[in-house]
């Protein structure tokens, strides 16, 4: 199902976490992973519309003649419109056709509802002609142990016109501007922004859209080798297990954010949506080796476009060669074993298929070995 834009009616219905669909408009609600503290929703970017809202700014005034060969500093603000959750900026950088310049910050994190001012310095302007510039701003959100990065670009247009063989007057467009016709500003050298005849700064919004090939190319979200991602909605499905103890269908991984594997039944008072048991060769119920599954043993998240376990037994869990400790959390590749009881494989293992269309997972394969026959 194409997720669409939510509306009221989305909002309300989601307050119930056994809905999974609006039971007005049919949209499948994706509820943050944080949803208990934000009562927000994944939107159609992948992001919670209540934890993630940059606001970038551009600072305007009274403009002057710039030198040629002089570099315009164009004056930016970075605001975190989020009532709920501070944002951490792990990456500014200005973009033009050729290059890609990180700006140095002394500053990371910006509290709600907090701003934070810094300089997008272009090259030297040697003649006159039209210029675009690109700042890319990556941010990121963390809640319970999990890290989400996003990536947003602003772009500025800058117009330059040679006055004299010295002096260059320059003037910047905001591109993509709301209203749709651009706004007019004026820049001067070396960072040096006027303010308006009453002193005060004033601010013109830049907007924003997501550089969802910028987060892929350079790790922030979505598998980097492999080139593709897991969206909130995939499907999981489930092989070699008995009826009892998978669903036919794992919905509740997009309408929580996560899915529940351990000992407890998937009819328990505390239930798992994946329960795991440990048999015999003969198909008789193993308990010493099932009590060695704790009752909520880990879970399955999906979080920056990818696929994640969390191990929440004391013993951890093994994945591949590796054990992953209480608390941890493990990127899933495709052909990836998992093993609940570390030292005990050949109790009962998990392997991880990964079905997609173009550049996005639509199924993820649970095989449990033995097969429960």
């Amino acid at each position: 199902m194409k997720q669409k834009a939510y509306d009221d009616c989305c909002r309300r219905s989601a307050s119930d976490p056994g809905i999974e669909f609006c039971p007005v408009c049919g949209q499948q609600l994706l509820r943050c992973l944080a949803y208990a503290d934000c009562a927000g929703l994944v939107n159609q970017s992948g992001a919670c519309d209540e934890c993630v809202k940059p606001i970038l700014l551009m600072a305007s005034g009274a403009g002057v003649q710039t030198k040629k060969g002089e570099r315009v500093s164009i004056s930016l603000v970075l605001r975190n419109g989020s009532n709920v959750r501070p944002i951490l900026v792990k990456r500014i950088a200005r973009l033009d056709d050729t290059s890609e310049v990180p700006l140095r910050l002394t500053w990371q994190q910006i509290e709600p509802g907090g701003d934070r001012h810094f300089n997008l310095d272009t090259p030297p302007l040697e003649v006159g002609g039209s210029y675009t510039f690109t700042a890319m701003v990556v941010v990121s959100i963390v809640y319970d142990g999990i890290e989400e990065s996003y990536a947003y670009q602003g772009s500025v247009l800058l117009r330059t016109v040679s006055e004299d063989a010295q002096n260059v007057s320059t003037t910047i467009t905001v591109l993509g501007n709301i209203e749709g016709t651009g706004h007019l500003l004026n820049a001067n050298a070396k960072g040096n922004m006027q303010t308006g005849a009453a002193g005060a700064e004033q601010l013109t919004q830049v907007p924003l859209q997501r550089g969802d090939s910028y987060e892929l190319d350079n790790g922030f979200r979505g598998y980097t080798q492999e080139k593709f991602r897991v969206p909130r909605n995939v499907n999981l499905a489930f092989a070699g297990f008995s009826t009892d103890d998978a669903p036919q269908s794992a919905r509740i991984l997009a309408s929580r954010g996560r899915f529940k594997v351990g000992r407890n039944s998937r009819t328990f008072s505390d239930p798992n949506d994946l329960c795991l048991r440990a048999y015999k060769s003969s198909g008789e119920y193993d308990e010493p080796a099932t009590n060695a599954i704790s009752r909520h043993h880990f879970d399955l998240i999906v979080a920056n476009d990818r696929m994640y376990a969390q191990a929440l037994a004391g013993s951890g869990i093994r994945v591949n060669n590796d054990v992953i400790p209480t608390g941890e959390l493990v990127l899933l590749r495709p052909g990836d074993k998992l093993v609940p009881i570390p030292d005990h494989p050949e109790k009962v293992a998990l392997q991880f298929t990964f079905s997609r269309k173009l550049n996005a997972v639509d199924r993820v394969t649970v095989l449990r070995t033995p097969t429960i026959k």
